[in-house]
């Protein structure tokens, strides 16, 4: 698999006070569509996000194609949360 942390924003590294407000944007509008609802963030990255969604979706899970930024995502404290090493089609076959 290609690894994408070279090409996306990944945590700890440094970013611009633009890419945050829009990380923040991002996902503040998608807590608002996931409260209280089972959850699969597809294309997780490594995580960045992953906090906001937890603590309002019913349940979260949580994958990407890169093994690297799953990796790193794991890394995130989220107990509970299953990650996932695929791309959507294969995660739908695992279902």
């Amino acid at each position: 698999m290609p690894d994408f942390r070279q090409v996306t924003e990944t945590v700890g590294t440094d970013c611009s006070k633009e890419q945050l407000v829009r990380a923040v944007s991002r996902y503040s509008w998608a807590c608002k569509i996931c409260a209280n609802k089972d959850v699969l963030e597809v294309a997780c990255g490594t995580g960045q996000g992953l906090k906001m969604i937890s603590a309002v979706a019913k349940s979260l899970r949580a994958s990407d194609i890169c093994d690297e930024m799953i990796f790193e995502a794991k890394g995130s404290n989220l107990a509970g949360v299953p990650f996932y090493c695929c791309d959507e089609e294969s995660y739908r076959d695992w279902e």
